[in-house]
C-alpha cells in the first residue's frame, strides 16, 4: 500500500463536496482523507499503486493547489 501526503486549497465542506466524486471515482484510490482543521489542508491518500500524480492533476484541473509532501514512517 501506498499512502500519499498532500497539501491543498480545499478549505471548506462545500470545496470537500466539489471534489469528493472525482476522488471517489478514481479507482486506483482505496480510500482518502482530508483535514480541514489543519493550516495546511492535508489530503491523505491510500492506494495499492503510485496515484500521486493522478490526485495532483485531478485537483489542478478543478482549480485546487495540491502538492505532495514528504512522508516518512521514521
Amino acid at each position: 500500500m501506498y499512502i500519499t501526503i498532500f497539501k491543498t486549497s480545499i478549505a471548506t465542506v462545500r470545496d470537500f463536496l466539489q471534489i469528493k466524486p472525482l476522488l471517489d471515482l478514481k479507482i486506483e484510490i482505496q480510500s482518502w482523507t482530508i483535514d480541514l482543521d489543519d493550516c495546511d489542508k492535508i489530503l491523505r491518500v491510500v492506494s495499492p499503486r503510485q496515484c500521486k500524480g493522478n490526485v495532483t492533476a485531478t485537483l489542478k484541473a478543478n482549480g485546487y493547489y495540491c502538492e505532495e509532501l514528504p512522508y516518512s514512517l521514521s
